[in-house]
């Protein structure tokens, strides 16, 4: 997941050059991946009661294989953006599959299992740039995808035999939760409406959070380029720096959600502070770049665990028995945001730097925070009595 996160993003000024085309032109690959991601988590919603998660997850580096060769093969932005949606896809399979096998094994610690899960993928994600940034531009970015889509394909494999060995456990498994056997975690006991009105606001804090990180994620590589004017190749850094600060910020919250401060606590540090920063940078972008860069590294650093915790908090409020369905539906939110955003900021302005879009993304980060915190009030209200 991080190697794919990554390396779309890192290589679109470099293979605007090499199609002697204007940056603007691949731009819209990365709402076109968000896209595909919504539709991959979608589908692994659809399947869920015929597929297991270990399948899912192997089909889904399949497909992501099968972009990465598309992408090699595109000889025009067009043929770039819809290998990019098809990797998407992919993305979206294994990023539901991943997030319910963490919510079986972890339970009410899911949150945390998943800063750490998410940490090694953005640890993943910033080793790619690098070996865009120090290949001749002659010939990356078609090798390195030729290299991912091998990659994603042993790992298929890797998966469909694990998942051949643990299919008997994945039978036994959902037997012991079936309504009606008395357990807690019954659906029966935790009605389907009631989820729904848990996770209503935490979907939609994920459909927000999830378009301003994608904002920076998928444009990481194009807003040093822009701002900075560096070359085409070295502006892969850009995505290998902001990765390590996505790290950073992951492993960062792993460590003190362990310690004992709460999750919705550290979300609201977290959101306030990147809220503050991106504000800091929509007022320096045009005057001073370089400050504007750093105050935008310390937004990137203090966002890094709110995806994690967001999605732990809502998994962490229902039973084991909804997981994979909320799974999907919650992911496909934070989908959705990721395809909308970027693409309302591309209406506006082709300037991911622009004033208005940090302003926006700076806003909406803000109102991730005032949700999670009017919900988690809520929860607490409607438990007191009880």
């Amino acid at each position: 997941m991080g190697i794919s996160a990554a390396t779309v993003p890192a290589t679109l000024p470099s293979v605007a050059v090499s199609a002697d085309a204007g940056l603007d032109a691949y731009l819209p690959a990365v709402p076109a991946l968000f896209s595909g991601l919504l539709i991959g988590v979608l589908l692994s919603a659809a399947v869920a009661r015929w597929i297991s998660t270990r399948t899912l997850t192997a089909a889904g580096a399949a497909l992501q294989s099968a972009g990465f060769v598309g992408l090699a093969m595109s000889l025009s932005a067009v043929g770039f953006i819809a290998a990019s949606a098809l990797v998407g896809v992919g993305f979206g399979l294994v990023e539901a599959g991943g997030s319910v096998l963490a919510r079986e094994i972890a339970g009410r610690q899911t949150a945390r299992l998943l800063s750490a899960l998410t940490g090694s993928v953005a640890v993943a994600a910033a080793g790619m740039p690098l070996l865009i940034a120090l290949t001749p531009l002659g010939v990356a970015p078609r090798a390195v995808y030729v290299a991912v889509a091998v990659l994603h394909g042993s790992i298929a494999g890797l998966w469909m035999l694990e998942s051949r060995g643990a299919r008997q456990r994945e039978v036994i498994e959902p037997a012991a939760a079936q309504p009606g056997a008395g357990a807690p975690d019954s659906e029966h006991q935790y009605p389907r409406a009631r989820v729904a009105v848990v996770l209503a606001p935490i979907a939609f804090a994920l459909l927000l959070y999830v378009g301003v990180e994608t904002v920076y994620a998928g444009w990481s590589a194009a807003i040093p380029a822009q701002a900075l004017s560096i070359t085409a190749e070295h502006a892969a850094i850009g995505t290998s720096v902001f990765w390590v600060l996505l790290a950073a910020g992951r492993y960062l919250a792993t460590y003190l959600l362990g310690r004992g401060i709460s999750s919705v606590a550290y979300l609201l540090v977290s959101t306030l502070t990147a809220a503050l920063a991106l504000a800091a940078s929509s007022l320096t972008f045009t005057e001073r770049p370089w400050l504007a860069i750093a105050t935008l590294a310390v937004a990137v650093a203090a966002l890094g665990p709110c995806y994690s915790i967001i999605l732990g908090i809502g998994l962490a409020r229902v039973p084991l028995v909804h997981a994979r369905r909320v799974t999907g539906v919650l992911v496909a939110c934070g989908a959705l945001g990721g395809s909308l955003t970027p693409s309302a900021l591309l209406l506006m302005s082709d300037e991911p730097t622009s004033a208005t879009a940090v302003s926006i993304t700076a806003a909406l980060t803000i109102a991730v925070g005032g949700i999670v915190l009017v919900t988690s009030r809520a929860t607490r209200r409607a438990r007191g009595p009880a």
